[in-house]
């Protein structure tokens, strides 16, 4: 299964993955920062990353952009980068909040076992959700900094 992380992008690093001509010097960006990047700025979500993104996007309630959502900058068969403005990272941050455990465990049982390719069940939630947190305080802290995110998985 594959890994995802998020990434709290600088100016400069902004300025990089939205002037990238082509596939090939985006993946030269997104390694860069991949490599350099401060701890404080990324976020690995690792295998959870399915489950949650299959959580927020189980209501129209505007969170499905967390994971996989806003601007698709590369769509590959096994690499995905998603790119979300400071202003949608923030309207993220102000309304991730109230998504409390309780909704969440309801989405996350909710899910057609036979589409979701992980394991299922109250250990598997407990993984899912304990990413969840992380991403959501992840998504605070770029909002409070003004930075745009990227979300990046591999496979």
């Amino acid at each position: 299964m594959s890994l995802g992380v998020h990434f709290a992008l600088d100016q400069e690093q902004e300025r990089l993955v939205l002037g990238a001509e082509g596939d090939e010097e985006l993946a030269a960006v997104i390694e860069e920062i991949e490599e350099t990047s401060d701890p404080h700025w990324h976020m690995p979500s690792d295998k959870a990353w399915d489950a949650i993104h299959r959580c927020l996007s189980a209501e129209d309630d505007g969170l499905s952009p967390v994971i996989l959502g806003g601007r698709d900058l590369y769509e590959g068969e096994d690499y995905f980068v998603a790119y979300v403005t400071a202003e949608e990272v923030r309207a993220l941050a102000q309304a991730l909040p109230s998504l409390d455990r309780e909704r969440f465990s309801r989405r996350y049982f909710a899910m057609d076992v036979d589409e979701y390719p992980g394991p299922h069940g109250e250990r598997d939630f407990a993984y899912t959700w304990e990413n969840f947190e992380d991403v959501r305080e992840f998504f605070a802290r770029a909002a409070e900094a003004g930075r745009a995110v990227v979300f990046t998985v591999d496979g």
